[in-house]
C-alpha cells in the first residue's frame, strides 16, 4: 500500500510540474498562488485578513489555528480567544496604554514576541500556556545583551498570570529584578531554570 501511495504521490508531483497534459482543467506550478499558502492551510493565516481582530475572529469560529507571522501594533485593548501560534519575524507592539489578553492556547518559539510591553499589558488566560519566557519580552542571554527589561517583564507577567517562568540555558546581563506586578503583589512565584549548570 506504501508503495502504491508514493507511485501516486510522484505520478502527482510529475504531472503538476511537467504540466504533461494540456486542456482546461490542468493546474501547472505557474498557477499556484503564494495566497493559497495563506488561505488554504489547516489554520488562519492573519495575513489574509485586514485586521488581527478579524483574523482572531475567523480563526475562533473555524476551529482552526491563528497563525501570525507578521508584527501587529496594538490600536485597541486586544484579546485573541483562538488558538496562536506565533513565528519568529511575528508579534505584537505595545501602542499607548493598549493591552494584549491571549485566552486562547499559545504557541511560540524562543525570539521577541512582545515589545514595548510591560507585564501587566500582556495577560494570559487559564490554561492558554504552560510557562513563559523571558526571551518573548526580549531576552538574549547571551552575556552581552542587557536583559533587565524583559527579565522584569517575564516576571511581573509570571505572578500577574500565577503561571510559571521558565529560564532557558544563557548568561543573563542583569542589573536589577523586580519580581511583583505593579500592585506590588508577589505572592505567586514559581522561577524553573534549565538547571544551576546551565543558566546564570
Amino acid at each position: 500500500m506504501r508503495k502504491l501511495v508514493a507511485g501516486l504521490c510522484l505520478c502527482l508531483s510529475l504531472f503538476i510540474s511537467s504540466n504533461i497534459f494540456a486542456g482546461p482543467n490542468t493546474i501547472s506550478v505557474s498557477q499556484i498562488k503564494a495566497t493559497d499558502i495563506i488561505t488554504k492551510g489547516p489554520w488562519i493565516d492573519s495575513r489574509a485578513y485586514t485586521t488581527l481582530e478579524a483574523a482572531n475572529t475567523a480563526a475562533y469560529d473555524a476551529g482552526k489555528l491563528l497563525y501570525i507571522t507578521k508584527n501587529y501594533t496594538l490600536i485597541a485593548n486586544t484579546i485573541l480567544t483562538a488558538a496562536t501560534r506565533v513565528e519568529k519575524g511575528g508579534g505584537f507592539t505595545k501602542a499607548s496604554t493598549y493591552t494584549l489578553t491571549i485566552n486562547g492556547p499559545f504557541d511560540t518559539g524562543l525570539y521577541t514576541v512582545f515589545t514595548g510591553f510591560t507585564s501587566e499589558d500582556v495577560l494570559f488566560g487559564i490554561n492558554s500556556i504552560k510557562e513563559m519566557y523571558p526571551q518573548w519580552w526580549g531576552a538574549k542571554g547571551d552575556n552581552i545583551t542587557n536583559d533587565t527589561v524583559a527579565f522584569s517583564a517575564a516576571l511581573k507577567g509570571m505572578v500577574t498570570s500565577k503561571i510559571k517562568c521558565f529560564i532557558p540555558k544563557g548568561t543573563y546581563l542583569l542589573s536589577q529584578v523586580i519580581i511583583g506586578n505593579a500592585s506590588g503583589d508577589s505572592a505567586y512565584i514559581y522561577i524553573e531554570g534549565a538547571g544551576i549548570e546551565n543558566t546564570v
